[in-house]
């Protein structure tokens, strides 16, 4: 009995005794991740913000933009490869990069080269933004395995990633202390050695700058009235002035700074978020929901009821506006006709794109729903065509703005994205986020390669020849400087026409 007892205060007395050092170990193993991440990431970040600064610094929108954009795809593969974990290795640019992966990759620089090829501001906007987008969704499938994620699930993915890099904004504070922790303890046998040694260097250097800096000035005086030309070069070195508004030259510098250190946090917060092994495939929920989603009579009645309206008004259009029977009311005009209703039919064309998408999504798939949602789509080809029909004839009266241009290029958009989901009606596997992020990219590098405001001044300008109401004011303050050639043809071309008839 005395034995059991004298044994299990033994266990008992190991047991406290080796709880600290486990502890210790465990708080090693921490301090030393968040060490080794600060060594990985600080610098390339660091390196990777001051570039960012030197190319964009009130430059939104210059040469060195695509250079940007060249540096953070390099930045994004060199650190997926190195820093990241092995899961997300298998995923990584440089192991895995499937032909979408790719693709994006182009996107994103051909945005980036397109951004300084244009002075519309309008473009110059989208370009980024489709840019940054193309970017989290090249995030997201570097760092998961995105295969079977809807629509709602991209979206919710980046929206936790800019909350989550958000999240991580201090991290770097946090590893900067890790780190200095880790070597205080590693450096705590040499600790009064160390200090003891800075405390002789400061002495050492202090009492040699008491003494060398009058012997110094000393020297000077005497050397200079030795030889005058010597003091010549030291007046001129002791009276050099920088011509530089201080003020400014300050706010720049603290504007800069801010820049740079703002791009650090977060080019280190998105690796220390994505890198974390945070459970984002809770994100991709549709699968479940659909199949046990809610009863498709639900979805059957819905769309019954919207279905049946569309139907009727698309008849009209179809008789009335595309046939010509269509009589207008009293005091109206056909281009007030096609502007009081084309931007109605758009909205209403998203609409039914949000409609459909939320009925696959949500409710349980039947041949009757699938029947109606067709109709709907349908339906929603002919209000396309009614509003390309009402632009066309609003462009014919009051010829062409970025505006309607723009409208034109949407209503393209609509239909090829509403071709994809007609598709996904019959076929549930279809990747359609992928296939309409596909399409958006496409159509707008397209758009922005064609620089419209050259073509909407050229047709503007070539309409004057024969109407009077040409908006000459839009031309030339309206538009950016991308109508320029158009502007130095016209006149070109108006200087040849005069010379032929004074030669004749």
């Amino acid at each position: 009995m005395d034995n059991n007892a004298i044994k299990e205060g033994w266990q008992y007395e190991r047991t406290t005794q080796n709880e600290p050092q486990i502890n210790n170990l465990a708080e090693m193993e921490k301090l030393e991740k968040k060490a080794k991440r600060l060594r990985h990431l600080g610098a390339g970040s660091a390196i990777y913000a001051l570039f960012y600064t030197f190319c964009l610094y009130r430059n939104a929108s210059g040469i060195t933009y695509p250079f940007f954009v060249g540096a953070t795809l390099l930045y994004f593969a060199y650190y997926t490869r190195k820093y990241t974990e092995s899961c997300a290795r298998e995923h990584s640019l440089w192991v895995k990069a499937s032909w979408y992966r790719r693709f994006l990759v182009a996107a994103v620089l051909i945005l980036g080269a397109q951004n300084c090829m244009t002075d519309s501001g309008v473009l110059i906007f989208f370009n980024k933004a489709l840019s940054f987008l193309v970017l989290g969704v090249l995030v997201l499938q570097t760092w998961h395995d995105v295969s079977g994620w809807s629509i709602a699930a991209y979206l919710k993915g980046l929206f936790h990633l800019v909350i989550g890099t958000i999240s991580q904004i201090f991290t770097p504070f946090y590893d900067r202390g890790a780190s200095k922790k880790l070597r205080r303890l590693c450096s705590e046998p040499n600790a009064g050695k160390n200090s003891e040694e800075k405390k002789r260097i400061l002495v050492c250097v202090s009492i040699g700058l008491v003494i060398g800096l009058p012997l110094v000035c000393i020297l000077l005086i005497l050397l200079g009235s030795a030889d005058v030309v010597f003091y010549n070069l030291v007046c001129d070195l002791l009276s050099f002035q920088i011509n530089v508004d201080f003020a400014d030259f300050l706010y720049h510098s603290i504007s800069a700074a801010f820049m740079a250190l703002v791009v650090f946090f977060v080019a280190y917060g998105v690796f220390c978020y994505c890198n974390e092994q945070t459970d984002i495939k809770a994100v991709d929920d549709m699968a479940v929901r659909k199949e046990n989603g809610f009863d498709t009579y639900i979805a059957v009645t819905i769309s019954t009821l919207v279905c049946v309206i569309y139907l009727v008004f698309s008849a009209i259009q179809i008789f009335g506006l595309f046939m010509g029977r269509l009589k207008l009311p009293e005091g109206y005009t056909y281009a007030e006709y096609a502007r009081s209703g084309f931007f109605q039919l758009v909205f209403v064309c998203l609409i039914n794109v949000v409609l459909v998408l939320c009925m696959l999504a949500y409710f349980e798939s039947g041949r009757a729903l699938r029947a109606v949602l067709c109709v709907i789509c349908g339906c929603t080809y002919i209000m396309e065509v009614s509003g390309l029909f009402r632009l066309l004839m609003y462009i014919e009266m009051y010829h062409l703005t970025f505006t309607r241009v723009l409208a034109l290029w949407g209503l393209i958009v609509i239909a090829i994205v509403m071709g994809g989901v007609t598709y996904c009606i019959f076929c549930p596997k279809f990747r359609l986020f992928q296939y309409m992020l596909a399409t958006v990219c496409v159509c707008w590098m397209l758009f922005s390669a064609a620089h419209p405001d050259y073509w909407i001044a050229k047709y503007n300008i070539a309409m004057s020849a024969t109407c009077e109401n040409v908006d000459t004011y839009y031309i030339k303050n309206r538009l950016s400087m991308d109508a320029a050639p158009a502007l130095v043809e016209a006149k070109f071309n108006f200087i040849s026409e005069y010379g032929e008839m004074n030669g004749k």
